[in-house]
């Protein structure tokens, strides 16, 4: 990777051009030039660069990294883009930020101060993931540069009521599993995602013909958890007891745990490990993993142990989600009165000059 001071970029910087020809078949790509550059304030930054015309300024999701992304950027430079890949703080080739600033809009400023010392004045956004969140905070920083913007699978928050609807398809999985196997739970959570997708992917193809015309396909593969649902109750379930009936059962006994020291040690080992020599894919997916299984650890443990589904944690997390939406909605509030603020000086300050 090259190393290109501030002080040298004026216009953004262009990828390597080959003037070899292309073998009789083959399709050209163009080639990516990865960089790094040094901020005024001396912060590294990397970028992944290539092509002419439109600068589009593409920002990638958690824990990835622009580079990531190389076979949709050599097909958005085959379509007329300057494409300019940056990685965010703490990713790729970009150094992290200060424990005192790591908030979403630190994240934004960098971005920020990165896209001004590249000297792109107008440019289109898109941002993946994490990305969608940053780049709508630089659009609304900055409105009269943005020419448009484009959000993939953008996490912009969360959502009351959208967070609450994955215990449907978490609860039709630990049905199958008899909320006793974590092997054939995981299996079938696997499952029923997969074919999720696949009636997602069919719905929106123009040359899906099976699907009857009465049936609405937006949103249609959401049933697939509820029909499970059903099926399972319907094959396991049995009959409601009768009101003189006594009934009763014993609760599954709690496995006595083994050599926990060891297992601690060798479990947080690896993951470290994994975390520190993983590449932006990998190390992905194991955050998501490590992430999810603290947050199934006391649905697990009470569905498991207690014989019954307790909707307390439900209730708390709903209660925090909307603590934490309401915040950001404050601070995106705060952000753009701050913003509004900052152009009606500048405006102020150039009509006391004129």
């Amino acid at each position: 990777m090259s190393n290109i001071e501030a002080s040298e970029i004026v216009d953004p910087i262009e990828g390597p051009v080959t003037n070899e020809p292309v073998a009789p078949g083959a399709v050209e790509v163009p080639r990516l030039a990865r960089h790094e550059i040094t901020l005024a304030d001396g912060h590294l930054v990397g970028v992944t660069v290539a092509g002419e015309g439109v600068p589009l300024v593409v920002v990638h999701g958690f824990s990835a990294e622009g580079f990531l992304y190389a076979q949709s950027l050599s097909r958005l430079v085959g379509m007329g883009f300057r494409v300019v890949a940056i990685d965010t703080a703490g990713h790729g080739a970009t150094q992290g930020l200060p424990l005192s600033g790591q908030s979403m809009n630190d994240y934004a400023d960098l971005l920020g101060r990165c896209i001004d010392e590249l000297g792109i004045e107008r440019f289109v956004l898109a941002g993946h993931s994490m990305g969608g969140q940053l780049v709508a905070r630089l659009a609304a920083q900055w409105p009269e540069r943005t020419m448009a913007v484009i959000l993939i699978e953008p996490i912009a928050g969360l959502s009351a009521t959208t967070t609450t609807l994955l215990v449907i398809p978490a609860l039709a999985a630990a049905l199958l599993g008899g909320l006793e196997s974590f092997a054939i739970t995981t299996a079938a959570g696997l499952g029923i995602g997969m074919v999720q997708s696949l009636i997602l992917g069919w719905s929106v193809r123009p040359d899906t013909h099976w699907i009857p015309d009465w049936i609405p396909t937006t949103g249609i593969q959401q049933v697939v958890p509820v029909l499970v649902i059903i099926g399972v109750l319907i094959w396991r379930g049995d009959a409601l007891p009768d009101r003189s009936a006594v009934a009763g059962w014993r609760l599954p006994p709690s496995p006595q745990p083994r050599h926990v020291t060891a297992w601690t040690v060798a479990l947080v080992g690896l993951a470290s490990a994994g975390l520190l020599t993983f590449g932006s894919g990998y190390r992905h997916a194991l955050i998501v993993s490590m992430v999810f299984a603290l947050l199934t650890l006391s649905v697990v443990v009470l569905t498991g142990f207690s014989g019954q589904i307790s909707l307390a944690q439900l209730a708390f997390a709903g209660v925090a989600g909307f603590a934490s939406i309401r915040q950001q909605i404050a601070a995106d509030a705060a952000m753009l009165r701050d913003a509004a603020a900052a152009r009606s000086g500048s405006a102020e300050a150039k009509t006391a000059t004129t």
